[in-house]
């Protein structure tokens, strides 16, 4: 069974779909991707003071960001960036941020 499973097997779904499908599963994957990138640092998650996060897909405010900090219990993140609807070029803002800190 698929994400959406009364659909027939060419089902387009609408905008209002994937938006709720984003909204569920992007804050679950940040956060374990998040989590698992602390883990293979091997450092203190406290010493984190800047969090990024770029979606091309979707959108929810307060943005995925927060529920990462919040998940990982970031306590001294002293920026967050949440770069959304800018597409594929979101990432390299979002590596440009990064590279600026």
């Amino acid at each position: 069974m698929g994400l959406f499973p009364s659909a027939e097997l060419d089902y387009n779904p609408t905008a209002e779909e994937r938006q709720a499908l984003w909204a569920t599963w992007a804050p679950r994957l940040g956060i374990a991707a998040a989590n698992k990138a602390v883990e293979q640092w091997g450092g203190d998650k406290q010493e984190i003071t800047h969090l990024i996060f770029h979606s091309c897909t979707g959108f929810k405010a307060p943005g995925v960001e927060l529920d990462i900090l919040d998940a990982l219990g970031l306590q001294n993140v002293r920026r967050r960036f949440g770069i959304n609807y800018m597409g594929c070029f979101g990432a390299f803002t979002g590596l440009a941020a990064a590279k600026s800190i």
